[in-house]
């Protein structure tokens, strides 16, 4: 049984992902392949080619399809057949290709499917979101909250999975949309679309003073009092776009004009942010956390369990997801790591596996690396191509640990590209994490403000001992507090509070990354590398060799590990390195 999710609205984060027999075999996101950071419009047609050519299948192969989403247009006006609780339902609209959505369709039509060969699943995208947190977390029964700006007029979802079902506990519409209400701040403050990582990062140099009274917890959930003219559950009058406008009148009206927009040329210094703006960020991210921590308590009580998976947008908040790992008698806790958009197909996919006969296999996601590899021949022609001398030492993990223990800056590129917005051991920068230069240098090259922090990857045996809280935390989304013995000896992985938000490695999951940071330890006696993701700020985790190459050669840093291969960057005299092939 084969099912391809999809992420083809054509409004940001295409992708897609394959099912078979109830394991996710592979996941792409359309970003990687096109060079565009977030692919906004575009539709995910490099994604499902890689997809079905990584399996060596064609559309006749394919069972199913499946979308995260019932409306037929993000955001507008909804389909026929549209009823009160497709909200959190699917609806089948079968291989009989007219009664598609236009723009799956279209989609369909340019990757290669003929019309009519492929049942298509609409699934209600945070039923999509709540799917891929419970198939993928190893619980049979748990809490489930999903959380982001909105899908199908839904913003926050409380959910029970039990026993492969899943059932709506408590919804709350796109005008209480705790996404919105973190994305307008990011937009207020200066910070763009997608800003949300960057205002995550500000909260701690300010003090959370200032209060966001439109917030109100009440013992059924909450409300976001904002303009009295948005109504709740209207999917034609009210849209996502009039709320963000109700968002900026207010803030503008308590905090002023409307921030000029930041980090699009030069990085800022921590010194251009008044003391205001660092207090709004941080009052935002408590705000954010007290209300994620009161609907995740609802949950659980609803639901009778003990515990908790969330995915959406916000579930990539580490702060949050820090607090929400440790609420007072919980059991089990789990954050899906492609918890935006992106990863909803996979959701939607298994969610229609279900639907199809076929329940996925319920065991928990150990590693997100899903995407393309690539072959030693590959690499060595992207080096050649590109006139970088090269060797292959005989340990490519020792050689980059003995690099690294000399704090350069190594990129490293190895085995399958992992999915989601962290890079984790497969596309990383990694570096030294002794000095706090050194973070400052990794910053200089992916051209980011040197406020921001870097997170640590570790051998998943040291966290007991690196960090205060420990435990297994695979995809960088989860925050913890470094350990205060450590904090002198590591700052250049430590944040304004003592926080990181930590990679840790298992060594029969990830092998070769495993046995760099073992590497470095045995050099330097320290368990933790810098890892932050091998890209620029501006452009999207690499994907391929060529990529890696190209990124590698603006970027200033001083070795690339590319498969089995090693390259010094070029000497700016001469444009060449001292390595020979």
């Amino acid at each position: 049984m084969r099912v391809l999710g999809i992420n083809a609205i054509g409004h940001h984060d295409a992708s897609v992902c394959l099912i078979e027999d109830g394991r996710v075999v592979a996941f792409a996101e359309e970003e990687r392949f096109i060079r565009d950071k977030h692919a906004r419009g575009r539709q995910p047609v490099n994604a499902v080619r890689w997809c079905l050519d990584s399996r060596s299948l064609t559309w006749a192969d394919i069972d199913a399809l499946a979308t995260p989403w019932v409306e037929e247009e993000f955001g507008s006006v909804a389909p026929p057949g549209y009823h009160a609780d497709i909200s959190f339902g699917e609806r089948e609209l079968g291989a009989d290709w007219a009664r598609w959505p236009v723009n799956i369709r279209e989609f369909a039509a340019m990757a290669g499917c003929r019309s009519g060969v492929v049942p298509l699943f609409q699934v209600s995208h945070h039923l999509a979101h709540a799917a891929s947190a419970y198939w993928c977390s190893g619980f049979d029964e748990t809490a489930i909250l999903v959380v982001d700006g909105e899908g199908d007029r839904v913003a926050t979802t409380l959910a029970h999975g039990d026993g492969g079902r899943i059932s709506v506990l408590r919804q709350f519409s796109t005008v209480d949309s705790l996404g919105q209400f973190y994305a307008c701040l990011t937009r207020f403050l200066g910070l763009g679309s997608f800003g949300e990582g960057k205002l995550m990062g500000l909260a701690p140099y300010g003090r959370p003073v200032l209060e966001f009274p439109e917030i109100e917890l009440d013992p059924d959930g909450y409300r976001l009092r904002l303009d009295p003219g948005l109504t709740r559950w209207d999917p034609v009058g009210t849209t996502y776009r009039s709320v963000i406008e109700a968002w900026i009148r207010r803030l503008s009206e308590r905090f002023g004009e409307p921030r000029e927009a930041r980090e699009r040329g030069l990085p800022t210094a921590l010194a251009d942010w008044t003391q205001q703006d660092r207090d709004m960020a941080a009052s935002g991210q408590f705000a954010l956390e007290e209300a994620l921590v009161h609907l995740a308590e609802l949950a659980l009580r609803l639901s009778g369990s003990r515990r908790l998976v969330i995915a959406g947008g916000v579930a990539l908040n580490c702060s949050a997801n820090g607090r929400l790992a440790h609420l007072p008698g919980l059991e089990g806790f789990f954050a899906q790591p492609a918890a935006g958009d992106d990863g909803a197909p996979i959701g939607a996919a298994l969610h229609a596996s279900v639907m199809c006969g076929v329940p996925p296999v319920n065991e928990r996601l150990t590693s997100i690396s899903l995407g393309p590899s690539f072959g030693a021949d590959t690499c060595a022609k992207a080096l050649s191509d590109a006139g970088l001398a090269y060797r292959e030492p005989g340990d490519i993990t020792e050689a980059a640990g003995e690099h690294l223990s000399r704090n350069e800056v190594v990129c490293w590129f190895e085995g399958r590209m992992e999915g989601g917005p962290r890079a984790l051991g497969q596309r990383s920068i990694v570096a030294s994490p002794a000095l706090a230069a050194t973070r400052d240098r990794v910053n200089d090259i992916k051209r980011r403000a040197r406020w921001r922090p870097l997170a640590p990857s570790l051998r998943r045996e040291d966290a007991g001992a690196l960090l205060e809280r420990g435990g297994d935390t695979p995809f960088m989304i989860v925050a913890d507090r470094i350990a205060a013995d450590w904090r002198e000896r590591v700052p250049g992985v430590v944040h304004a509070d003592g926080s990181a938000r930590p990679h840790t490695v298992d060594r029969a999951v990830q092998p070769a990354y495993w046995s760099m940071i073992d590497h470095f330890q045995r050099r330097t006696g320290l368990p933790a590398v810098i890892n932050t993701s091998f890209n620029d700020e501006r452009e999207p985790i690499v994907c391929s060799p060529e990529d890696a190459v190209r990124t590698f050669l603006r970027s200033g840093a001083d070795v690339l590990c590319l498969g089995p291969y090693l390259a010094h960057s070029p000497s700016p005299e001469t444009g060449k390195t001292d390595e020979r092939h």
